[in-house]
């Protein structure tokens, strides 16, 4: 069975949560996806970004 998992970091504008969480993805060997993808979704499938987080 494979297990699924997803490490989330909030932080404010300016803080280097971006710079932090691609650090910490490349160092587990995870992928890093960030906002974007979700916008990007929401996009293509008709429906409000909360909807997919």
């Amino acid at each position: 069975m494979q297990i699924n998992i997803a490490i989330t970091i909030s932080r404010e504008l300016g803080s280097g949560g971006s710079h932090i969480g691609k650090l910490v993805a490349n160092r587990l060997g995870y992928a890093y996806i960030d906002r974007q993808i979700l916008q990007m979704a929401a996009k293509e499938l008709g429906v409000d970004e909360a909807e997919l987080s």
